[in-house]
């Protein structure tokens, strides 16, 4: 889950982070945010829009909390 900073207090809890969007890009059903954390950290939010007309949610450039529930947790190493 994605909410823009201010919304909620999700940035003090397990499993989140305040992050910048730096790409997003609509997909028709879905969008994909590609979210720069401020340790330069990269998460990829998947969103499912929830009509056509519903374009993006969050503008690049957009601060951003993410959070995710612990089972969703799935980290990929760098070669």
């Amino acid at each position: 889950m994605v909410e823009r900073v201010g919304q909620s207090t999700t940035a003090q809890r397990a499993n989140s982070v305040t992050a910048r969007v730096d790409q997003a890009i609509y997909r028709g059903f879905v969008s994909h945010y590609y979210l720069k954390t401020p340790s330069g950290g990269q998460i990829i939010v998947f969103e499912q829009n929830q009509s056509q007309q519903a374009g993006l949610r969050y503008a690049v450039g957009e601060e951003v909390v993410a959070r995710w529930e612990s089972p969703s947790n799935h980290v990929i190493a760098r070669h």
